[in-house]
């Protein structure tokens, strides 16, 4: 009788010590869902955060912490935010204040340090509610392979080139400037590069990343193309809603499968369009329709 109880005991206190108290309920409902358990939180245990590999999550502001995704050991892959929408006109209670983005960047740069296989980092800055005062967590994602910024202000984008793991890195309609990518070509690991309606206005340190397969350049400033032929490994170029007017070194892309400049002047100039696919006839060359 005596052994039973002190059996029982020691199960209720081992339940107790391993049951789960979240920090934030939103988050604690995110990381059980994602558990794959089929638990509800109340039942979640310490043991369920290892099983935790993937957290898509809303707004930022839906959530009064995220000190609890630390815990998942094994997250590989991480998003946040929404993408701009013409429909959606944000509430106050979804756009995340000064406060709560220092909060944020302060609990990303811990996520980063604790979560050693995170891979994938997303976050996304539509309609202004997540918008980042600074990247400086970033210095902590020496793992990362894929990074994505959207609709991110005017920063200090040098964090990002302390992510030396990086294969592809995205900084969509972010106030990115020719100086801001400077050190770009530190990134020698970067086989994609997605740029699309920042305020570039010329290729600089790009033609640096010798390993670059896909490339995206729409909807910049960008009017020539000098340098580009280093890039011998070239699958994929988007210079759609550019200022491009000359095929220039583009000839020079022999393992360019895809060419995408619909809406460039380049793309109604005759005779440059057929020197153009004279040079590169394995190329399929899009003249039209756009899109990032």
């Amino acid at each position: 009788m005596v052994a039973a109880l002190l059996a029982l005991l020691t199960f209720l206190s081992y339940e107790e010590a391993h049951r789960v108290r979240f920090a934030d309920r939103r988050a604690g409902n995110a990381i059980t869902m994602s558990s794959g358990t089929g638990k509800k939180p109340k039942d979640f245990r310490v043991e369920d955060f290892a099983k935790v590999e993937e957290l898509v999550l809303g707004l930022p502001s839906y959530f009064e912490t995220l000190c609890d995704i630390e815990r998942c050991m094994n997250l590989k892959r991480l998003e946040m935010g929404e993408l701009n929408s013409y429909i959606w006109i944000p509430k106050e209670e979804d756009i995340l204040r000064e406060e709560g983005i220092a909060r944020l960047e302060r609990e990303l740069a811990g996520i980063l340090e604790s979560c050693g296989q995170l891979e994938y980092l997303c976050i996304r800055n539509g309609n202004g509610t997540c918008n980042l005062s600074s990247l400086e967590f970033l210095e902590n994602g020496k793992n990362l392979t894929d990074l994505i910024l959207y609709g991110m202000g005017n920063l200090d984008y040098s964090p990002v080139f302390s992510c030396y793991s990086l294969q592809s890195l995205m900084l969509i309609g972010c106030r990115v400037t020719d100086s801001d990518i400077g050190e770009i070509g530190k990134l020698e690991n970067l086989c994609a590069l997605h740029l699309a309606g920042t305020d570039i206005t010329e290729l600089g340190s790009i033609v640096e990343l010798e390993g670059l397969e896909l490339l995206w350049l729409n909807s910049t400033s960008i009017a020539g193309v000098e340098g580009i032929e280093e890039l011998e490994n070239l699958q994929w170029l988007d210079l759609s809603d550019t200022a491009v007017t000359e095929a220039g070194e583009l000839v020079n892309l022999k393992n360019l499968r895809t060419l995408n400049i619909a809406d460039t002047p380049l793309a109604g100039n005759k005779e440059e369009l057929k020197l153009l696919r004279e040079a590169l006839p394995d190329t399929k060359i899009v003249t039209y329709g756009t899109g990032w």
